[in-house]
């Protein structure tokens, strides 16, 4: 009964861990404030182009979202801690990912769908 015990709260030590790390690869993006957003695109060897993001952006500031776009080059911890490959997006705001896609006119949709 003890070992059993003492196995449980070792298994749930290790799964918080994994929480750690995803945490910590989101918290460079993560926003001060509920109306900013960043926009955080996932290379391997050319990024998007900026201006393919000036209609979401504008989108967003239009129902009063600060909007910025980050690169970030992708490696195999973000690859692996946040499910994301080249050409992934990610729209996040202060409490973590909102948005996930491969495809900016997907993402303008999804975003008008959630601030109709």
């Amino acid at each position: 009964m003890k070992r059993s015990a003492i196995l449980c709260i070792f298994l749930l030590l290790v799964g918080c861990g994994g929480e750690v790390s995803t945490q910590q690869l989101l918290n460079p993006f993560l926003t001060t404030t509920e109306k900013e957003w960043n926009i955080v695109v996932f290379y391997e060897e050319e990024p998007i182009p900026q201006s393919e993001f000036q209609p979401l952006k504008s989108l967003l500031l239009r129902k009063g979202i600060q909007a910025h776009v980050k690169h970030q080059a992708l490696d195999e911890e973000y690859e692996t801690g946040l499910n994301v490959g080249d050409g992934s997006i990610l729209i996040i705001d202060n409490q973590g990912i909102r948005f996930r896609s491969t495809d900016v006119h997907v993402l303008e949709g999804m975003v008008l769908q959630q601030l109709k």
